[in-house]
């Protein structure tokens, strides 16, 4: 017969170490180490990317403004040269026909007639004129929303100078005259030295 006691303990099973069970919760921990550091790269070069592109984008559409300023200022100076040379022929009504319809319908091609005239008579002939400033305004919203181009001349009359500024409406390919504006008078011209008649504003002063 067998002893109970020797049976008894060859069926308790050995007791099991923790060495496993460390290792195993060390290689979780590493394992939730990697994945981690992995989504922390991956979220690092997202956001590095799109600083990345908006700064592109920001460079490119202030190129894009730059590009797009300085040929509507090209524009406006042409369609100034234009209003010169008519003015200069004493062609008034095509100054006037060739106005945007704001100016046209707060001053008729009588009276632009009558006020360059006018200036004329107390001045003396239009003589040759220079661009002093330039400067660009965006006006969004009512009936005329667009691109403006402010030009600034000073204009020598045969007995003075003047100041006066042109203001241009910008659309698509066209500038067409939306106000004038008498500024003033900055001088007297010398009568010993007459600008050139065939000058442009490139040219005097």
């Amino acid at each position: 017969m067998k002893d109970p006691v020797q049976h008894t303990r060859r069926a308790v099973p050995p007791p099991t170490g923790l060495a496993p069970l460390r290792q195993a919760i060390l290689r979780q921990a590493i394992l939730r180490q990697a994945i981690l550091r992995q989504a922390i790269l991956r979220l690092s070069g997202t956001l590095l990317f799109g600083v990345l592109l908006c700064s592109v984008l920001l460079l490119g559409a202030s190129s894009c403004q730059v590009i797009t300023g300085g040929l509507s200022a090209n524009r406006a100076k042409e369609a100034a040269e234009e209003f010169y040379r008519l003015r200069k022929a004493g062609r008034y009504d095509e100054i006037h026909r060739s106005a945007s319809d704001k100016f046209r319908a707060g001053m008729s091609a009588e009276a632009l007639r009558g006020l360059l005239v006018s200036l004329e008579q107390n001045f003396g002939p239009y003589q040759a004129h220079r661009l002093m400033a330039t400067s660009m305004r965006q006006v969004i919203g009512g009936g005329e929303s667009g691109s403006r181009a402010i030009l600034t001349y000073r204009v020598i009359m045969e007995r003075a100078e003047l100041k006066e500024t042109l203001v241009y409406l910008l659309s698509g390919d066209d500038a067409v005259l939306l106000d004038r504006l008498d500024v003033g008078e900055t001088g007297r011209s010398s009568p010993e030295v007459k600008p050139d008649p065939g000058a442009t504003n490139e040219e005097q002063i």
